[in-house]
Parts: structure tokens; C-alpha cells; sequence
């Protein structure tokens, strides 16, 4: 048994002016943009982009919550909500990608103050 990468990210929100060129002159609603960083070559990506959208929790287990996004035809916000997800791959002896991710789940749920 072997396992694959997991992406590990952050809900970013910016603007509505900041993708209005690419949503709406451009006619593309959910952008894809493809970056590899200079340091370490990681690749990160954008993902799931919601023009003029909403942030909401999203339950997964007993204590570990996470953020998704959506748009609405009817009600919009002033910004734009997108996900921004780093690709992680793991080798020995920490390989289990499903256990580590659980456990970043979990510290970043964690009520710390």
C-alpha cells in the first residue's frame, strides 16, 4: 500500500476588484491559476474560486472543522473567496498522508487562547 500526496491549504479572500477582470471580461468563473515556488518547488494552485461569494464552516468529524466556499445568483459580498492549496507528499518514516492530515486538521481546530 502506498500513498498519495494530500493537498493542505488556506481560504483566501480578496477583493471582488482583484479577479473582476478574469471573471467577468474574461468570462472565466472558476480561474485556474498554477504556481511551482522558486524555494522548494512546491506546487500550489488556485481552486474552487467564488466570485463575489461566501465563506462557511464545513463539519467533518467530532471537533475538526474546516471552511468552504459558494456564490449566490441572488446575494453577493464584496469579495472573492478562493482556495489556495499545497500539494504535500510524504515519505518514511511519516508517510501516511491520512493520519497527517487529521492531525493538521485537528491543531489547526484546536481552541489554543
Amino acid at each position: 500500500m502506498s500513498f498519495n500526496p494530500i493537498d493542505i491549504g488556506v481560504r483566501v479572500e480578496v477583493p471582488n476588484e482583484v479577479m473582476d477582470e478574469i471573471v467577468n471580461e474574461h468570462r472565466c468563473w472558476d480561474p485556474k491559476f498554477h504556481v511551482y515556488t522558486p524555494s522548494y518547488d512546491d506546487f500550489t494552485r488556485t481552486f474552487c474560486v467564488c466570485p463575489r461569494g461566501f465563506v462557511t464552516e464545513e463539519k467533518y468529524e467530532d471537533e475538526i472543522f474546516g471552511v468552504n466556499g459558494y456564490s449566490m445568483r441572488e446575494t453577493s459580498t464584496n469579495n472573492t473567496k478562493l482556495r489556495t492549496p499545497n500539494e504535500v507528499k510524504l515519505t518514511q518514516p511519516l508517510e501516511n498522508t491520512t493520519e497527517y492530515g487529521t492531525r493538521v486538521a485537528q491543531l489547526t481546530n484546536h481552541p489554543w487562547g
